[in-house]
């Protein structure tokens, strides 16, 4: 039997980019977007959060990972073990 998974919640600011013409005055006072990531806790240091968006039963293979600076952390929810 494959040994459970760390869960978890990822609540992050993420960079966001227009490539239209816009005028200066139109611009929002935030151009960031507040992002919320469920997934796999594969590692977790000061620099970064290392997240699977699925896994193998075998524990062994994983799929769909994504690296978020810590910095862009807003919070992380555990979500259980699965």
């Amino acid at each position: 039997m494959a040994k459970r998974m760390r869960a978890v919640q990822v609540d992050w600011v993420d960079a966001a980019t227009n490539n239209s013409w816009r005028d200066t005055k139109s611009l929002d006072a935030s151009e960031t977007i507040e992002i919320r990531t469920l997934g796999y806790l594969l590692r977790s240091t000061p620099k970064e959060l290392v997240v699977a968006q699925s896994r193998h039963e075998d524990n062994y293979r994983i799929g769909g990972t994504l690296a978020i600076p810590r910095a862009c952390v807003k919070k992380i929810r555990p979500i259980g073990r699965l």
